[in-house]
């Protein structure tokens, strides 16, 4: 217990340790707690993904149905009837019966069972087709994703399609952004006495190469090249010390120059060469609307 209690904080430890001043063990945190808050700001609070517990029993339910009757169907039955006389009577008493019925069983293998007996027996199956049986494992996976509110096409839905696909991505990431927040929140408190804040990037490892490219088009505009720089996984101790590297001591741009392409190797002048410079001849629309200028 006292490993334990070393792991909590020190205001709860001290609480616990005093437990006995506070009424039915109940234990108002001071305003120094902190809340990671799942169930959102609602008069009756529920867990989150809550709703998944029914249905995630009902599928264990089903799986173990379907595996007792796959051993029930490995189970095989010999019936060794016993002959009868004119008056419907067994030929032999059941001393002799149970030798036969031993006999027989000594031979048998594992999953066959033997019954020896002057009846008449049917079989009645309670069997269904295979296909039924998935089919039952496949309905309560779906309520399970239903009730989560994730899509099944993320764990391999033979019906998903890519557009569909990255939907259901985007709405699964929309869930756990509000946790970033708070994270981030907490962690800002424990350094407001330092020069540095945290904010963590709405990004993922399905997401990143779209967040790249949004925020690559946004450098044109002035935007944070921190930020682009942080989603190829860089820190900002790494960032600072990287370009300073590069631009003071190497002088990189002395050497890395860009290439020449089409938008850099105009001569200045603006716009394209007239007909007359290139030779060409003027029509007279050209030449109208040069005297009405």
């Amino acid at each position: 217990t006292d490993t334990i209690l070393d792991s909590f904080p020190i205001e709860i430890q001290n609480a616990y340790n005093s437990r006995g001043s506070y009424e039915d063990g109940w234990y108002p945190v001071s305003d120094k707690g902190f809340a990671f808050n799942a169930i959102g700001n609602y008069a009756h609070g529920f867990p989150i993904l809550c709703m998944m517990f029914d249905d995630v029993m009902g599928l264990e339910d089903t799986k173990d149905l379907i595996e007792g009757k796959t051993k029930l169907d490995s189970i095989k039955l010999v019936h060794q009837k016993i002959p009868l006389d004119d008056k419907n009577e067994p030929v032999f008493d059941q001393d002799i019966a149970r030798i036969y019925h031993n006999a027989t069983k000594k031979g048998l293998p594992e999953g066959v069972s033997i019954t020896t007996n002057p009846l008449e027996i049917t079989a009645i199956p309670f069997d269904k087709a295979a296909n039924r049986e998935f089919d039952s494992i496949e309905r309560a996976e779906r309520n399970i994703w239903n009730s989560s509110g994730i899509s099944d096409m993320v764990f391999n839905n033979n019906k998903a399609s890519g557009e569909a696909l990255k939907r259901s991505i985007i709405a699964d990431e929309m869930l756990m952004y509000p946790f970033l927040y708070m994270f981030g929140n907490f962690i800002n408190t424990r350094i407001e006495t330092t020069k540095f804040s945290l904010s963590f990037l709405e990004t993922s490892y399905f997401n990143r190469d779209d967040k790249l490219k949004v925020h690559k088009d946004m450098l044109a505009y002035g935007a944070s090249r921190v930020h682009f720089l942080a989603l190829q996984g860089y820190e900002p101790i790494q960032i600072l010390n990287m370009i300073r590297f590069e631009q003071e001591v190497l002088d990189i741009d002395k050497y890395l120059i860009p290439k020449q392409t089409s938008h850099t190797m105009t001569d200045g002048e603006k716009g394209r060469p007239t007909q007359e410079d290139v030779g060409g001849e003027v029509k007279d629309n050209t030449d109208i609307n040069r005297d009405n200028r």
